[in-house]
């Protein structure tokens, strides 16, 4: 299941009991096929605590990493906002707040969140996948924040999938589609992608 949403409030019972249920389906009839689990709020990190352990080493746990996403949202950044740099933890006007500083570090921070999390659990690195992450493509200092992420998920042994490839209408995460390099004419961010695969 991608992106389940639970309302604020609720906990993720009725989530972990239907992962329990479809975890014995599928055992039933394979014991050894890998079953991605991913947590509550759209698959946010923060979520990932409300999952059970359900002790099973073909379980991958995924989760979705857009952050700071007023970065990543091309509707709220409009290319005010650059990375390295400070970014408002705000998303409209009316819940202005702090700016925090974000750079590879910042990401580091948040990211132990998962690495504890999976420690805790005795979970290895290959069951831990960022099933989602991207940056808007003309969005200042894209390169450095696809650098920085990539760099931090391999540095972990996490797999990842870039969101999104070549998907009608949302082109604003479309790599392919970004500055390219002056001299040898190649889309600079997906070049980036490139280097980690």
């Amino acid at each position: 299941m991608n992106e389940p949403y639970l309302p604020d409030g609720q906990d993720s019972t009725k989530l972990n009991q239907l992962y329990s249920k479809a975890i014995r389906a599928i055992r039933e009839v394979d014991a050894d096929i890998p079953i991605v689990l991913q947590p509550a709020q759209m698959g946010s990190l923060d979520a990932l605590k409300g999952l059970e352990n359900f002790k099973d080493s073909n379980l991958i746990y995924s989760f979705h990493y857009y952050e700071p996403w007023i970065y990543f949202s091309k509707k709220k950044n409009r290319g005010k906002l650059k990375y390295p740099g400070d970014i408002p933890r705000w998303i409209s006007d009316r819940s202005r707040g702090a700016n925090d500083y974000w750079d590879i570090n910042q990401h580091q921070k948040r990211l132990a969140i998962v690495k504890a999390w999976a420690k805790e659990r005795g979970l290895q690195s290959y069951q831990i996948f960022v099933g989602e992450f991207g940056v808007w493509k003309d969005a200042q200092g894209a390169e450095q924040y696809l650098r920085d992420v990539l760099s931090l998920f391999s540095g972990m042994g996490w797999s990842w999938a870039y969101y999104a490839f070549r998907e009608q209408g949302w082109e604003n995460a479309d790599l392919e589609k970004g500055p390219a390099d002056p001299e040898t004419k190649k889309p600079i961010l997906f070049e980036v992608l490139r280097s980690h695969l």
